[in-house]
């Protein structure tokens, strides 16, 4: 598609709409959360009682196992994730057909945590395919795919499927779940089975021959930090899962509604998607995702205030306040998602990082759930205190968990351009060429690298986490090696070299 002139996005490049094959990956994503949702919501409950928590629970105990499982697949094994993956499909596929005709708790509850499993690799897995567009389409991917979902789940409301035979539901179900599957397996050629137009390659950092310290990759990891700032990040998306989803209890107790209550969250989902376009994907400046970040918490805040005041007895305040607390918790999921994809396109595992994200964000989705379980009975008594609580996780997340400037730091941390990258990986070929010449280790590659960009002895312990002595004998070690006296003489050695 031609490109909109005069809109540039976070990353610098002119603001387009979605291309064909972003089209095809974000519905298929869609789909895929669509599927969650009828899974969640509507397939087993028949079997187990209305009202019943175990088919979610159960679900979503399969669900963070996949992702976890799929976290810690190594770069080498990814087609064995992918595999298992087709298999598990298949199992799900017949277990559906299974809890139909053979309906029991049993079956159904099968059918929920090979779902569940599933449902956590498939996570990863429409990950790892995102990995094949530039870091400015993943802005487009997620918040069409947020609309897509969103959409399937208010249709599906509308028509009423919870009330539908078994049978319709669980058609329902299996068409969300084969679609969502064929879109992501023809997605996955282009990115593991030889790279479409347009793609990028698969991982962002260095390859495995070239040593991955801080040095000399062009990845971004644990040495400045990111590490650290990602698991907050993970913190902060289980802390809000868990408060807004034990806000389910308002709508379980009747206090607001079902339908009332689940049309407010799924349109704010389409808010928060079309906000996140306005916010990352049109602006120039490159504090983008910090600001969409900045908008979510005071929004969720003032719904979660709303739900304490005592008009949160009318509809239409309840309505307005679930409304907010979903266009602050989507928000925080898109930055999630986004900020993810952004480390995982620099990490040498990047399946690590959507297998971690997943497992948070199903463990969240579970405790919450439970919690809003137990406070449903009292939901019309303590609405008040409920709220307030809710208010005090929010202050909680915004100033000590993950304030601000801290999604800023990572974000920039994060984002390379193409151009920075390329330099960054040729910089790292330097590095283990000049390494194999002079009988260099990995580790003394590594402050070599930081020596040929003029580190001083203290940055260069800072960065790899060593004490000063440690990095001393290392430098000692490179000089003997390289038979220089000092740091410019090894600059204008590795500078020849590269020449």
């Amino acid at each position: 598609m031609e490109e909109m002139q005069g809109m540039r996005g976070a990353s610098g490049e002119a603001f387009r709409l979605p291309s064909l094959a972003e089209m095809r990956l974000a519905i298929g994503f869609g789909l895929f959360h669509g599927w969650l949702i009828a899974m969640l919501t509507y397939f087993g409950v028949p079997s187990f009682g209305f009202g019943s928590a175990l088919p979610a629970g159960l679900f979503l105990i399969g669900g963070a196992g996949g992702a976890l499982l799929g976290a810690f697949v190594s770069q080498r094994h990814i087609r064995l994730m992918f595999f298992g993956r087709d298999v598990l499909l298949v199992l799900s596929s017949c277990g559906l057909f299974v809890a139909v005709a053979v309906p029991g708790v049993a079956a159904s509850a099968a059918c929920c945590v090979v779902g569940g499993v599933l449902c956590g690799l498939l996570h990863c897995s429409y990950g790892l395919a995102t990995l094949a567009f530039s870091k400015a389409s993943y802005v487009r991917i997620i918040s069409l795919a947020t609309v897509v979902a969103s959409a399937v789940a208010l249709l599906s409301l509308l028509a009423g499927v919870g009330s539908f035979p078994i049978a319709a539901q669980a058609a329902v179900v299996l068409a969300l779940q084969l679609l969502s599957n064929l879109l992501l397996k023809d997605s996955l050629e282009g990115r593991f089975g030889g790279f479409g137009a347009g793609a990028s390659p698969p991982v962002g950092a260095a390859s495995s021959s070239v040593p991955t310290g801080a040095g000399c990759s062009g990845s971004v990891g644990a040495k400045d930090g990111s590490t650290g700032r990602f698991l907050r990040l993970m913190l902060a998306v289980f802390l809000f899962g868990i408060v807004s989803r034990g806000c389910d209890a308002f709508s379980l107790s009747s206090y607001t509604g079902v339908l009332f209550s689940s049309l407010a969250l799924f349109s704010s989902h389409i808010v928060a998607a079309v906000l996140m376009v306005v916010f990352v994907g049109m602006k120039t400046r490159s504090r983008d995702l910090s600001l969409f970040y900045r908008f979510a918490l005071p929004c969720a805040g003032a719904g979660f205030v709303l739900l304490a005041l005592p008009l949160a007895s009318v509809p239409a305040s309840s309505f307005f306040a679930v409304f907010l607390v979903g266009v602050g918790y989507e928000s925080i999921n898109l930055t999630a998602w986004v900020l993810t994809s952004y480390a995982a396109k620099v990490s040498a595992a990047p399946a690590r990082y959507f297998g971690l994200y997943a497992a948070v964000t199903y463990l969240s989705m579970l405790a919450g759930k439970a919690l809003s379980y137990s406070l449903a009975p009292v939901a019309g008594t303590a609405a008040a205190f409920v709220g307030l609580v809710c208010v005090v996780v929010l202050v909680v997340i915004a100033f000590v968990v993950l304030p601000e400037d801290q999604v800023r730091l990572f974000e920039g941390s994060l984002r390379l351009s193409d151009d920075e990258r390329a330099e960054g990986e040729a910089f790292a070929e330097r590095c283990r060429l000049f390494a194999a010449a002079y009988g260099l280790t990995e580790r003394e590659t590594e402050v070599m690298g930081l020596l040929a960009k003029g580190r001083t002895l203290r940055v260069i312990a800072d960065r790899l986490t060593i004490s000063k002595g440690t990095a001393g004998t290392h430098i000692s070690n490179i000089y003997r090696k390289t038979d220089v006296h000092k740091q410019q003489d090894l600059i204008d050695l590795f500078e020849a070299f590269s020449r």
